[in-house]
């Protein structure tokens, strides 16, 4: 489970990227979200298809803030970022400075605007 932990964020000109401790990473295209913003505490209920001890939180959890399935990738549960995705994906992240991450991320996105 180590080798799916996340290790840090990137934030590029077209894309979020998780990047994993061992076995890679993946991303959140900028072009695709919708909002973005810090949540102090998610109401996460349960685990649905994921992974939550000692190297953090990855996968898929039930949120009672959204009612729904949401994907988390997060070192811990606390002041994390929620991103919404056009095709209605939920994302919780939780970088160092999460203020500063939201206010990046919505740099790039008014730059990604034509």
């Amino acid at each position: 489970m180590y080798m799916l932990s996340v290790g840090y964020y990137i934030i590029s000109f077209s894309e979020i990227i998780i990047v994993r401790k061992v076995l890679g990473s993946f991303g959140i295209p900028l072009a695709t979200i919708n909002s973005v913003a810090v949540v102090e505490k998610p109401g996460i209920a349960f685990r649905v298809l994921a992974y939550a001890a000692m190297w953090g939180y990855y996968g898929r959890f039930f949120s009672e803030d959204d009612n729904r399935t949401v994907r988390i990738y997060a070192t811990n549960l606390r002041n994390m970022v929620r991103i919404e995705t056009t095709d209605g994906k939920i994302f919780y992240l939780s970088p160092a400075e999460p203020e500063k991450f939201v206010e990046a991320v919505k740099q790039r996105l008014h730059k990604t605007e034509p």
